[in-house]
């Protein structure tokens, strides 16, 4: 068993929605702690905050916050605030509630593809929530644009017609309808075509997230015959999300919370429904030999 460790284990106080200084709703809080993040998995309730709009999701992304903790990230890059090389930079703070919906909508698309495939229909991850803007943004339609391209693996000289094309008639009303129709072209001709294909590309955005928010495993000391023990690490949120999502595609194990300490760790097995699980501090420490024994008395 692994033990999981999180950089950030606690929730903020104060979480509520405000509007940004260009208008966009926002979430903020206080910097005061008012308790530990949730024991529950965040996967799904994340990736269902995308099914909501704008306006509406900052409401839920607020409720989210109040349970798992917010992204935490960097406001000069698109990291996770505090992890290697990032410890001084400026935490973004208040979080607009479009970044929340389009992180959602990373993860919302791999559930959504790697269920067809289970299912064995044929994937539609853009028709969740495709790649345009809810609004005519140049410069957002221009991270729309890179976005899709890194997603799909498009050419760099055809993403270089977008932002040409972008350019050309950023002024009139008619260029959002433009690009959205010549990006639909694109989903058609580069997205995936057969199972192995969409294997492939579930692959690729889930090793983009784990190698961008960095979970990483090192191994600690313990006391007395405990010797080495190892540990799994996240620096935040999206780290955990990431974590938590490549478990769930490769079917290999999942993200459990201990039932004595809480702590999260990566069990050797899935525990049965019900089942209490221990993680292994606890089990070192013989925590449910205790337990078993404490109850046997009190019968």
């Amino acid at each position: 068993m692994v033990e999981l460790r999180e950089g950030w284990a606690s929730v903020p106080a104060g979480v509520r929605v405000v509007e940004g200084e260009n208008g966009e709703p926002c979430v903020t809080w206080t910097g005061e702690e008012r308790g530990e993040t949730s024991e529950e998995s965040p996967l799904i309730e994340f990736a269902e905050l995308s099914a909501y709009s704008e306006t509406e999701s900052a409401v839920a992304v607020a409720a989210f916050i109040e349970r798992h903790g917010p992204l935490r990230m960097c406001a000069e890059h698109e990291v996770e605030h505090g992890s290697p090389g990032h410890g001084r930079c400026t935490l973004l703070h208040p979080e607009p509630a479009r970044l929340w919906l389009d992180h959602s909508a990373d993860v919302r698309r791999v559930l959504a593809v790697w269920e067809s495939l289970k299912a064995e229909r044929d994937p539609d991850p853009y028709g969740i929530r495709g790649p345009k803007p809810s609004g005519w943004d140049p410069d957002r339609q221009r991270v729309e644009v890179e976005r899709l391209g890194r997603e799909l693996g498009v050419p760099s000289s055809e993403l270089t017609e977008f932002h040409q094309e972008i350019d050309r008639f950023s002024e009139e009303r008619k260029a959002k309808d433009k690009v959205i129709e010549a990006q639909g072209e694109v989903i058609q001709r580069y997205q995936p075509t057969t199972p192995a294909e969409w294997w492939k590309w579930i692959g690729a955005r889930v090793n983009d997230g784990l190698w961008s928010y960095r979970p990483f495993v090192h191994l600690e000391i313990g006391s007395g015959s405990e010797g080495l023990r190892p540990i799994l690490q996240t620096a935040g949120l999206l780290a955990r999300v990431y974590l938590a999502l490549a478990f769930e595609v490769a079917g290999v194990g999942s993200v459990e919370s201990c039932s004595h300490c809480g702590r999260f760790y990566v069990p050797n097995r899935a525990p049965k429904k019900g089942q209490r699980n221990y993680c292994p501090a606890c089990r070192s420490a013989h925590v449910p030999q205790r337990l078993h024994m404490r109850e046997r008395r009190s019968e």
